[in-house]
């Protein structure tokens, strides 16, 4: 278990510096919105609310089309947690490549609307609130949970304004990491190419 973390934690590392290197001189196009998410179990659905903030570089680009490096960064905070035995923050912090197509690609698209998809792997941090004895009365406390995860979104954009550039971004995610149950995510941003 422990060296398909560190190849995962490798693998990561590798397409940061790669992204980071193809992307020099590149502009970074920042995104920020807010995300809903949940994770479900057999017991119940554990739902969260937070914030989004993403970070682009487009690595390749065509009139049409790009091919991009993503750090989209999630901070989530449960949501009726007095019902819940999770009670902690969930934070997801994966490295992405997106294929992107139509307006939102490329700064020079100025089509309406746009397309992308993309996966890759990431780092996962959630606090569990555990209880310490039988009873749910008893003291429960919150234990952290982080792991390597895989990553997966798809989405779309729709232009904003006469000049079509500012785009909302509708995005879906999947996080799933080693040791934890999956985490869907649904978020709304806005990218700003002026």
């Amino acid at each position: 278990m422990y060296t398909s973390i560190i190849m995962r934690f490798l693998v990561v590392v590798i397409t940061c510096m790669a992204i980071l290197n193809t992307a020099a001189g590149q502009k970074i196009y920042h995104s920020i919105g807010i995300n809903g998410s949940f994770t479900n179990s057999k017991e119940a659905v554990f739902p969260y609310l937070g914030a989004s903030y993403t970070p682009r570089i487009n690595f390749y680009e065509k009139p049409g089309f790009s091919i991009s490096g993503t750090l989209p960064v999630t901070l989530g905070v449960p949501l009726l947690s007095y019902l819940l035995p999770y009670q902690g923050a969930i934070i997801n912090i994966p490295a992405v490549a997106n294929f992107s197509w139509g307006g939102g690609s490329a700064p020079g698209n100025k089509q309406k609307t746009g397309y992308f998809f993309g996966g890759g792997d990431g780092y996962h941090y959630q606090l569990v609130n555990q209880y310490t004895g039988i009873s749910s009365s008893n003291m429960a406390t919150l234990t952290p949970i982080s792991s390597l995860a895989a990553t997966a979104n798809a989405g779309f954009r729709i232009s904003l304004g006469r000049r079509k550039q500012k785009y909302l971004e509708l995005r879906h995610s999947i996080t799933m990491p080693i040791n934890n149950r999956p985490n869907y995510g649904f978020h709304v941003l806005m990218t700003n190419f002026k």
